[in-house]
């Protein structure tokens, strides 16, 4: 929870900070995976963490920030090998953003390496009973993804903006307005990070290299949570109500 916190405070703001951190305590997939003994949530816990360098290292990249998103990188790759999906976009990120620093380069190489020293074949996800379809097999991380967060929060959320339009002042409604579509935008690289983590395996998954298991997507979870933060941290959003 801090973890996420941070993360949604360096993208966006401390009301979407604490609005990601309450949907993490409250998330199904987190406090189920919490509960057990397997890794499953200290990769949940390493790949926020790595997420969290990685935004920061976006805007400073310096050399204590890359060697944090290295290390931390590093450890949720030895945790679970899921964790490359999470850490790809992320490394394809920070080098088209500053390609020209070599420190950039060092740590994506080192964590490059360390994936390649402690790489193992990994048992494929396969049902010698029944074969399940691999979007099926998928569709439970996306569900404890989206966890208490309202299907409707989009639609509410507008429709309490234009309530407020009729009786507020303008001047405030326009600032409150950029504010949340500043949230917004900042909150898409969460999105970005979660999209990638599901749909690359996904794509390998089709290609013949099927290990896809919800229970391996959950380095999506955080980043996905932060995205919904953005609208549910919005002005209007406490009128519009979070049940649908």
């Amino acid at each position: 929870m801090p973890v996420t916190f941070g993360v949604a405070r360096r993208l966006a703001d401390a009301r979407v900070g604490v609005a990601a951190a309450a949907l993490v305590a409250v998330n199904p997939m987190l406090v189920w995976y919490g509960q057990e003994a397997r890794a499953y949530a200290l990769l949940a816990l390493f790949s926020a963490g790595a997420l969290w360098c990685f935004v920061v290292a976006l805007e400073t990249p310096s050399r204590n920030v890359l060697a944090g998103w290295a290390l931390l990188s590093m450890l949720a790759l030895a945790t679970h090998y899921f964790a490359v999906f999470a850490w790809l976009p992320e490394a394809v990120w920070l080098l088209a953003r500053h390609r020209r620093l070599a420190a950039t380069w060092l740590a994506s190489a080192a964590v490059r390496s360390s994936a390649s020293g402690s790489s193992r074949s990994p048992p494929r996800s396969k049902d010698t009973a029944t074969q399940l379809d691999r979007f099926d097999r998928a569709r439970p991380a996306a569900r404890p993804g989206v966890g208490a967060v309202p299907l409707r929060l989009p639609r509410g959320v507008a429709a309490a903006a234009r309530a407020r339009s009729a009786d507020g002042d303008p001047a405030r409604l326009r600032v409150g307005a950029a504010r949340d579509r500043r949230r917004a935008t900042r909150s898409r690289v969460g999105a970005t990070i979660a999209l990638a983590a599901v749909a690359l395996p996904l794509v390998l998954a089709i290609v013949g290299l099927d290990y896809v298991l919800a229970r391996n997507l959950i380095v999506a979870v955080v980043p996905l949570l932060i995205a919904l933060a953005a609208p549910l941290a919005s002005r209007g959003a406490g009128r519009s109500g979070s049940a649908p």
